[in-house]
């Protein structure tokens, strides 16, 4: 088997070199690219306690995955089937089945059992007299103080420019994006922490309840949201629904890894391919867990479909923005592109094209199948890139139709579309079939045009 990143290790490490891997390929060109990474496409997600994989409350609660292979689609654009596997040894099979799935919620850990005990019982308290907040307190005085001090900080850099400077980037030595304290902004911050800390008593700090919810609809990143509990995280993942079973985390790691190599036993696989939306995250997420198992990860293949729709999809958003811009008309693909895929960044408050999972369901008539239910996320997630695909190809067969018929030869189709005899011109006749072999896999109406200006440009020569 061959290893796309080093990671599924610690960092994913190469994963920019990976993104790298289809950045500039059109259409058919990324399509050979994946026939060339194997046909077992292993789709995997997982839901978590948390985002970051080494905080201690942090663990996989749910892991899912669906292999389907591809070769019906390589071939013959069919539709994708399930990987048959065999030999599912017995512990196994009430989450591993023949069908290729795999799906499974893990029951919680230690360090997390006692976290949410104490969660649980900080949410309950009303009086910050209570033991327990003081101890609260005596742990948020610091984060309190420090963002405290970056208010003063600005609040006197509004008035005192020195206070900050350019970021200065370690690798090149040129300036970046961005402000840092100068030597005089530092001491304005650390002056101000050192303050808020000596002044800052329990009566001082919110209750944990006046910060925290356990109810995602509350939660939120911006001024004023509050932070989600363990309690909300596990209900946005449906911890104590649905028909997975539950079992211990060793177990479910270490059938993790024998179904990978069922699946790569099966007769069906040439090459498999573990897949997963934003894949950093996920594997992220296991390197950790196997880490904690004392364990090395699983060494395949990963491929993550969010740089192909970041690829492919995004050119095309721009595309239809240009058309609306220049009064063109846009399919009704389009206009549910630009519709759904097109937000505004909570942020910096610019639009942007995304490539989230929601919105591209949504782009692409997914049927919702039920979020935060690892194998409704995998399975929507392998149905939005077929989706996608299809989407590509049809792309791509209108654009074939386009520029030349099945029935007309290079000559003809010169004569017809630019009025070109290009028997009677050698000089050019080179550089048309260039520029005609170009606009053939350009991708986006952007490029088109700047093609189709060059061949025009020619004919004037004439």
């Amino acid at each position: 088997m061959k290893r796309l990143l080093e990671g599924w290790r610690e960092k994913l490490s190469e994963r920019s070199r990976r993104s790298s891997e289809i950045k500039g390929k059109n259409y058919k060109e990324f399509i050979e690219y994946l026939r060339g990474l194997g046909n077992a496409f292993v789709v995997f997600d997982t839901e978590t306690t948390g985002l970051r994989a080494k905080d201690p409350g942090v663990q996989v609660t749910e892991l899912a995955a669906v292999a389907y292979d591809m070769n019906p689609w390589y071939d013959d654009r069919g539709t994708p089937t399930p990987v048959q596997i065999s030999n599912i040894p017995e512990e196994y099979k009430d989450f591993i089945s023949p069908d290729g799935q795999f799906s499974v919620k893990i029951n919680l850990t230690e360090p997390v059992e006692d976290l949410l005990r104490n969660q649980k019982a900080l949410m309950a308290i009303t009086d910050k007299s209570d033991p327990l907040h003081v101890e609260y307190a005596s742990q948020q005085k610091d984060i309190i103080a420090k963002k405290m001090a970056w208010a003063e900080l600005d609040k006197q850099y509004a008035n005192n420019p020195s206070l900050k400077q350019r970021k200065v980037s370690r690798k090149t030595g040129r300036p970046i994006k961005g402000m840092e304290p100068s030597q005089a902004g530092w001491r304005v911050w650390r002056t101000k922490r050192a303050e808020i800390n000596r002044t800052l008593t329990p009566e001082d700090v919110p209750l944990y309840s006046e910060t925290n919810t356990d109810f995602m609809s509350d939660a939120g990143y911006g001024p004023g949201d509050k932070t989600a509990t363990l309690v909300a995280l596990l209900r946005m993942g449906r911890y104590g629904s649905g028909e997975a079973p539950f079992k211990k985390i060793g177990m479910v790691f270490d059938a993790f890894r024998v179904y990978l190599q069922l699946v790569e036993q099966s007769p069906q696989t040439d090459s498999i391919v573990v897949t997963a939306q934003n894949a950093q995250f996920d594997a992220g997420q296991m390197n950790e867990g196997y880490r904690l198992l004392g364990q090395e990860p699983p060494d395949y293949e990963i491929f993550d479909t969010a740089h192909a729709f970041k690829e492919f999809i995004s050119p095309l958003v721009d595309s239809a923005m240009e058309k609306i811009k220049s009064d063109g008309e846009t399919s009704e693909r389009e206009q549910k592109m630009l519709d759904n895929l097109r937000v505004i960044s909570k942020n910096t408050g610019k639009e942007y094209t995304t490539v989230s999972l929601g919105p591209l369901t949504k782009a692409f008539d997914i049927p919702d199948l039920g979020w935060h239910a690892a194998i409704a996320d995998v399975k929507m997630t392998m149905a939005t890139f077929m989706a996608v695909l299809n989407y590509l190809d049809e792309v791509d067969r209108e654009l074939e139709g386009g520029v030349q018929g099945a029935d007309m030869t290079d000559d003809e189709y010169m004569k017809d579309r630019y009025g070109i005899e290009v028997q009677d011109m050698p000089e050019v006749n080179e550089s048309i079939k260039k520029l005609q072999e170009e606009w053939d896999y350009a991708l986006t109406r952007k490029q088109r045009e700047l093609i189709e200006r060059e061949i025009l440009s020619l004919k004037k020569k004439l």
